[in-house]
């Protein structure tokens, strides 16, 4: 975050999956920032709260609405998920063993950082198995983060994420889209950059 002169800041973890493995905030933690972890999947927080201490850990599920949703639970915690039917058979196909599906009630990123954020988010990461795009859409303007980092699954190169929607969505709230890494895209927010 050397780009806004960020030494130390906050961030949001939306489906932040576990403290360091496979996490787009472990970096930033260990330099000193803090903020907000939040995951669906029962039970996740507890090696936060474990190995991530000085952060805020919230067990809920996020959407662009309050609510429920089936959650599925894969062997492969990587594909843990509100996801589609068509979305779980795919994997299933692909030899992905079903654990269970609960019904997880859902808040709303606005809501989240209402009600827990110590201060304006510098970074937010965002993988939540395609619900991405709708919690993104919902977040209120006050909420606007300097650097989002989503997921952009079924668009696997640059020139696919050019007509995704996730895209589309980011660059008409003036955001720059920068990188690309595995199967997130990394966009910074143009008006931060202008101050």
């Amino acid at each position: 975050m050397d780009t806004f002169g960020i030494e130390t800041g906050y961030y949001l973890d939306v489906g932040a999956h576990h403290p360091f493995n496979l996490s787009n905030t472990a970096y930033f933690y260990r330099k000193g920032w803090r903020g907000l972890n939040v995951d669906a999947m029962p039970g996740a927080m507890d090696e936060f709260h474990a190995l991530r201490p000085e952060d805020t850990n919230i067990e809920a599920g996020v959407s662009d609405e309050p609510g429920s949703l089936l959650f599925s639970i894969f062997t492969d915690p990587g594909l843990n998920g509100f996801l589609s039917e068509k979305d779980v058979q795919h994997h299933l196909n692909n030899g992905q063993v079903l654990v269970e599906q609960k019904t997880i009630e859902c808040r709303t990123v606005n809501d989240i950082i209402e009600t827990h954020a110590k201060q304006p988010i510098d970074l937010m990461s965002i993988d939540v198995e395609g619900l991405d795009y709708r919690i993104i859409r919902s977040m209120a303007e006050k909420h606007r983060p300097k650097m989002i980092i989503t997921e952009t699954l079924g668009y696997p190169d640059v020139v696919s994420v050019l007509s995704s929607p996730i895209y589309g969505l980011m660059t008409a709230r003036d955001y720059a889209f920068v990188s690309r890494l595995d199967f997130s895209c990394i966009f910074i927010d143009r008006r931060a950059l202008r101050r």
